[in-house]
Formats: structure tokens, C-alpha cells, sequence
């Protein structure tokens, strides 16, 4: 656990990594490129924001775009 400061934002807990990780070959990598980095967002996303509690989110005053 830590105190972690962003702007004006504080919040004391623990700070979370994720990676993602594609076994791929060269010749596969370039062509593959975007699907794969979406793929790999949404997964990461979906991911991230299921560790969270709701009430953590809304403390951090999201703004959500519209695609």
C-alpha cells in the first residue's frame, strides 16, 4: 500500500499494472498490428475496471468519450 498524488488527486492503495502479451512471429507482427493492439485494449480495459469498485471511479471524476 502507498499514498499516491496526481494534480490534486490523492489516493492511499495499491497500484496496479497490467500487460498484454502475444506470442506472434515476425512475418505476423506488422500486418496484425492494430486488430492485435485493439484486441489487446479491450481486454486490458475490461480487465482494469473490473478491479475497481464503483465508488473509486466516480472519486476520480472520469470523462468519458463517445467513439
Amino acid at each position: 500500500m502507498g499514498h499516491y498524488k496526481l494534480g490534486t488527486f490523492e489516493r492511499e492503495g495499491l497500484l496496479v499494472t497490467l500487460d498484454a502479451i502475444k506470442p506472434t512471429t515476425s512475418d505476423e507482427f506488422w500486418p496484425s498490428l492494430s486488430a492485435s493492439l485493439d484486441a489487446a485494449h479491450a481486454i486490458l480495459k475490461e480487465t482494469f475496471f473490473g478491479l475497481l469498485k464503483s465508488h473509486v471511479v466516480e472519486e476520480c471524476g472520469p470523462t468519458w468519450e463517445t467513439p
